[in-house]
């Protein structure tokens, strides 16, 4: 498999999440009649680095999420592959109306809102509806450095997704320049 065609593998593959989610649906989702209640100010487990590494194809996903505060709370996401950026995407949980809404901006596909379905200790799950299909994206704390982010389509009984495991890293090291590693002889 070519470096090129690995990059391209990576992108439709392990596009962190929203690349899936948009290319499922539409601009104008359909919302729940009755979304669940909840604050940003309850998702301070979330705030830090994380990172996963693909069993699939070794690509390396990075999400660092901000401290909620103003009522809302920012995440950026960028997945390598081969030393090369292969799709990025900007998060945004804010709350709205005593719940919570996710909005995800994928590099290079259109932007998706989902609405908050639960939000308990260490876990928030949101959703989005259009036509037949729903998009579910769930973020799990297991423990102190275990985060696992969950994404299903649900279609009738047709049920597909991914699940996306990471560990929380220092922050400072996604801040300073790559440390090569020296070429063996």
């Amino acid at each position: 498999m070519t470096s090129n065609h690995r990059t391209i593998t990576a992108a439709l593959a392990v596009t962190f999440l929203s690349a899936a989610v948009a290319a499922q649906v539409s601009q104008v989702p359909v919302t729940p009649a009755e979304p669940a209640k909840g604050s940003v100010n309850q998702l301070n487990w979330l705030a830090g680095c994380w990172q996963g590494k693909s069993a699939r194809d070794g690509s390396s996903i990075n999400e660092a999420w901000f401290s909620p505060r103003g009522g809302s709370v920012m995440g950026v996401g960028l997945t390598y592959l081969d030393g090369k950026t292969v799709t990025s995407e900007a998060m945004r949980m804010y709350d709205e109306g005593g719940s919570i809404k996710l909005w995800l901006r994928p590099a290079g596909r259109p932007e998706v809102t989902m609405t908050l379905d639960t939000i308990a200790n260490s876990v928030v799950a949101f959703s989005v509806k259009e036509g037949e299909v729903t998009t579910k994206l769930r973020y799990e704390k297991k423990n102190e450095t275990d985060l696992v982010a969950t994404l299903r389509f649900e279609q009738g009984e047709s049920r597909r997704g991914a699940d996306f495991g990471f560990s929380k890293i220092d922050c400072a090291g996604l801040f300073l320049p790559e440390v090569k590693e020296p070429e063996k002889k």
